[in-house]
């Protein structure tokens, strides 16, 4: 039989152990691919993939990226997997096979801290952490 619940004070009632959870951060890793195209003072992009870009969250840095007022966002043609088109905010002169580093969203997150535990339980038990209480995918 399995029970659950959510929080440290259901780990304390259901198992018997009392934690603490302390430094907890999540850092979402970058996603990089390349441009298949070149363009020319356009803000559609071709790029090999558009896998962890999120539309209107993430920002776009790599070489050729004219990022002089701001960091480019990209606004349309991401949250889709394989090859295509995205749009930017901000027209950009990129050859073809530029690598692109887009920020604000991925494909992995770390998540790391401490977990002190304050007092035993009277049995072995496993704790379970639920990453779909915590991260959204779209």
């Amino acid at each position: 039989m399995k029970i659950g619940g959510y929080g440290t004070d259901h780990v304390l009632d259901i198992h018997g152990y009392e934690v603490k959870f302390t430094d907890l951060a999540v850092t979402l890793a970058d996603v990089t691919t390349t441009t298949t195209a070149a363009s020319f003072d356009s803000t559609s992009v071709v790029v090999a993939a558009r896998d962890g870009i999120l539309n209107t969250v993430s920002t776009v840095s790599g070489i050729g990226i004219d990022s002089s007022v701001t960091a480019p966002t990209v606004n349309s043609g991401a949250s889709a997997s394989g090859a295509g088109t995205i749009v930017l905010s901000a027209a950009q002169t990129l050859e073809n096979g530029v690598t692109l580093t887009f920020a604000g969203a991925g494909k992995v997150a770390t998540i790391t801290g401490f977990v002190e535990v304050l007092k035993a339980g009277t049995a072995g038990a496993t704790l379970r952490f639920d990453v779909e209480k915590l991260l959204t995918s779209t």
